[in-house]
């Protein structure tokens, strides 16, 4: 018997497509093609850098050459008070609705009609005093069948 370890260290790998199934061949491609994509997307951040770096030489020399800081400055002063006008205009319409609606009353203690309770009281086959007591409730259990509703108050266990 052969002692071990006699063969060669690094014995020749087989590697021919003609003797690899046509799935073996798509699943070592995917796995090639999956591998290499996730190399080049962790490469991204040192590209981005390295061209953020290049075009930050070339916007200062191009910015801030020549009269550029004060350009910059210029630039920086105009557009803060832009941003502060247009603050105090919204501000301004804000305080103006809040006052015109303070003066006419606020629209969300008011309550609008859609449908009278006389009318769904009808339509629902319900009796009137039933309705108002169920409109003061703050949990109803309302069940609905043959067109007629069943409206009682909810106990807690039964919401839950």
């Amino acid at each position: 018997m052969e002692k071990s370890g006699s063969r060669a260290s690094n014995p020749e790998v087989i590697d021919s497509w003609r003797i690899k199934s046509r799935s073996r061949i798509l699943l070592e491609s995917f796995v090639t093609l999956a591998f290499w994509t996730g190399f080049l997307y962790l490469l991204i951040p040192m590209v981005t850098l390295l061209l953020w770096v290049l075009g930050f030489k070339i916007a200062y020399a191009e910015l801030i050459g020549v009269e550029g800081l004060m350009e910059l400055v210029k630039i920086i002063k105009k557009s803060g008070i832009t941003v502060f006008i247009i603050t105090l205009i919204i501000m301004a319409w804000g305080y103006y609705n809040y006052l015109l609606f303070r003066i006419r009353g606020d629209r969300r203690s008011s309550r609008v009609m859609i449908c009278f309770d006389e009318d769904f009281s009808t339509r629902y086959h319900l009796d009137l005093q039933t309705l108002r007591a169920a409109k003061e409730e703050h949990r109803l259990s309302v069940t609905l069948a043959d067109g007629c509703l069943e409206v009682k108050p909810a106990s807690v266990s039964s919401v839950l």
